[in-house]
């Protein structure tokens, strides 16, 4: 099984997809069992002109920047070394996507995967707290016990991290992470019809802070978007992960549904959202097909509190038993 993890940057202009600059992978044995090879390569960013302000924080940013090779090199020695396995595993579910969408751009194979672990998930179901909410790798290193010896947000590093966490799962955990093996027949998946009117550019909209991810996404900021036309609000229901951007829909009434892009980056005293209704232009609609394929992040919404209301007695009223 390949262990993979992806570091990337940030999308520039009118691009959606996130540029790889780092590919860390490790090989097990099986699901929670000895690590066998390991592979790490930093990629020359060459799509975007500079790293982005979040990239720019990673520990390794400068060795991606004087990186001899460029991503089709990095990426032909990666499925190198990956041979016939094609059982891989990720904590979350957006890198092999966003490996497939650089080897799209760069007009190069798919990634040889026929199932993919989604190990966060995965602990999740071993901790008995559903999809509702995702745990960091760094909270699931530290719940694990697993000594703290190298940093965090490098590629490699985190491969092998979330390897290490792989063998604290339970076996039902991680059979219910794996789809079932591809026919060779493409899955019928209902499209998403939008809008045809055509709208304004919307102005960007930030979310948060907040002390998690999630609490950014289920907030009512991100969730009741405006419509763009008659700024009537709608409501998300769901988030579809791509890196770390996510694409949701809310439906307008009058003239009809909408995408909704939101990117979720951490902050120093917690995560902040970026939302806006794009644009449907041919790269964005790509963007979010991408993303509608990975499993979605569900709102959950608050309950109101009702308010206990006093009716005052009239003269003709008596008390009850009386």
């Amino acid at each position: 099984m390949i262990v993979l993890d992806l570091e990337w940057n940030q999308p520039f202009g009118g691009r959606r997809m996130e540029e790889i600059i780092q590919i860390g992978a490790v090989r097990l044995a099986e699901p929670g069992g000895t690590v066998q090879d390991w592979f790490n390569m930093h990629i020359r960013p060459s799509i975007y002109p500079k790293l982005s302000p979040v990239a720019r924080k990673l520990p390794e940013s400068a060795q991606a920047l004087t990186a001899e090779l460029d991503f089709p090199a990095a990426y032909q020695a990666f499925l190198d070394w990956c041979g016939d396995d094609s059982l891989w595993a990720e904590w979350g579910a957006q890198d092999h996507g966003v490996l497939a969408a650089n080897a799209a751009y760069w007009r190069m194979p798919e990634p040889p995967v026929t199932a993919c672990v989604d190990l966060q998930a995965a602990f999740g179901r071993t901790l008995g707290i559903g999809i509702g909410r995702r745990v960091a790798l760094e909270q699931a290193v530290e719940y694990c016990g697993i000594p703290l010896i190298y940093e965090f947000h490098n590629a490699l590093y985190d491969a092998l991290y979330a390897a290490l966490v792989s063998a604290w799962l339970t076996k039902d955990a991680l059979a219910a992470s794996v789809p079932p093996p591809s026919t060779g027949k493409p899955r019928r998946r209902r499209s998403i019809r939008f809008s045809p009117v055509e709208y304004p550019r919307q102005p960007r909209q930030k979310v948060g802070v907040f002390p998690e991810r999630e609490q950014v996404l289920n907030s009512r900021q991100a969730r009741l978007v405006p419509c763009p036309l008659c700024r009537t609000p709608g409501a998300v229901e769901s988030w579809y992960p791509q890196g770390d951007v996510f694409y949701g829909t809310f439906r307008c009434q009058e003239h009809g549904r909408f995408p909704v892009r939101m990117s979720v980056t951490r902050q120093k005293d917690g995560w902040q959202g970026r939302r806006v209704v794009p644009t449907l232009t041919e790269p964005e609609r790509a963007a979010f097909a991408a993303a509608h394929q990975h499993e979605p992040f569900q709102c959950r919404r608050e309950k109101a509190k009702r308010r206990k209301r006093h009716r005052k007695k009239g003269k003709g009223q008596s008390k009850p038993g009386a």
